[in-house]
């Protein structure tokens, strides 16, 4: 995990701030969504790292680890329900951060950061306490996505087609913009800034 800068850091504070003044108690699950290569995973690393520095104890999943057998990434809901969000919701000792993985523990008041693409659909956004959204520009998007071979870095290549009609539809679909308690531009990872306001 590769330390935030200090740019980020402090946004993510802030954010911490913010949702400590919403949720002062019991466990806590914030989601961390965005189109793909909006960099959702390190924004969920900075934002767990913020937590940590103020003494919680945080854990981390991603999204991606709960996809539906034979797909290519599709996620799938019901497992993630069933092992992860309502054991942990429920303040069960024991849950799953992944599939595969040993049963995790957890004390009473921490929290749980999870990271992942379209995690603000109409069927999810019920999971999450908390919920940040990045948007990031398609040459950044694609960039990403390119070095973690996901994709063209082209946002116009033809291979990226599916990419982009997903997050279109994603977009129409669920709006999950304005289904999020915080938006944040983060086409520079270094240096995020807040949005606010009525964003589309």
């Amino acid at each position: 995990m590769n330390s935030p800068s200090s740019a980020a850091a402090s946004m993510m504070r802030e954010l911490r701030a913010e949702v400590r003044q919403h949720l002062r108690s019991g466990r806590v699950i914030v989601a961390v969504d965005g189109t793909p290569g909006s960099g959702q995973a390190e924004a969920a690393d900075a934002l767990a790292a913020a937590f940590v520095e103020d003494g919680a104890t945080v854990l981390r999943a991603s999204a991606s680890d709960f996809v539906e057998p034979g797909t290519t990434g599709h996620l799938d809901p019901d497992q993630l329900r069933r092992l992860l969000i309502e054991p942990f919701r429920a303040g069960s000792p024991s849950f799953s951060l992944a599939p595969t993985g040993e049963p995790a523990t957890a004390p009473s008041d921490a929290v749980l950061i999870v990271d992942g693409d379209y995690l603000l659909g109409r069927d999810l956004r019920g999971m999450w306490n908390w919920s940040v959204w990045l948007e990031v520009h398609p040459t950044a998007a694609f960039a990403r996505l390119a070095r973690e071979g996901r994709g063209d870095a082209d946002p116009a290549a033809e291979s990226n087609a599916s990419l982009r009609d997903a997050a279109a539809a994603y977009r129409r679909a669920s709006n999950p913009s304005a289904a999020a308690s915080a938006l944040i531009e983060n086409t520079d990872p270094d240096s995020p800034t807040r949005i606010f306001g009525d964003f589309c």
